[in-house]
């Protein structure tokens, strides 16, 4: 069984993203009946899984450890909320093609929860190591660069 605090994370960002209402039905079942562990996160969850709705809520309970990255970081809130609002859209491409409430595309989606990849106004950006000096803007090989 999905602890309460688990449950509670996954319910929190299902509202803060605003998913339709018409996905409140088969989200909330999977709520009940979909075991969501504590110890989700991105670096191990098999992003092979053809299970859709526990893909949903494991995605949902990982933007906590997300938040908590972006914290440390300083990077604004605002950010990070635009960030995850690419859960909703795949769910709701995903959901179209399988004709129930289902999540994919969890390659992609891992680029965000791993902190790697920003949506900065309608743009998606992902971080990586230089792999050049540049002295001219005192760039190193290695330092932090978007892509």
């Amino acid at each position: 069984m999905t602890s309460k605090n688990v449950r509670e994370i996954i319910e929190k960002y299902y509202k803060l993203i605003e998913f339709p209402a018409e996905y409140d039905e088969e989200f909330y079942k999977a709520l009940d009946l979909v075991e969501i562990s504590e110890d989700t996160n991105i670096e191990t969850y098999d992003k092979k899984c053809q299970d859709g709705k526990k893909n949903l809520l494991s995605y949902l309970y990982m933007c906590e450890a997300l938040k908590k990255k972006f914290e440390d970081r300083n990077i604004p809130e605002h950010f990070f909320y635009e960030s995850i609002k690419d859960i909703k859209t795949w769910t709701k491409i995903w959901s179209d093609i399988k004709g129930e409430l289902f999540l994919y595309e969890l390659d992609w989606l891992a680029l965000h929860l791993g902190g790697t990849l920003f949506k900065l106004g309608r743009l998606q950006f992902c971080t990586r190591k230089s792999e050049f000096d540049v002295p001219e803007i005192n760039l190193h090989k290695g330092d932090d660069v978007l892509d």
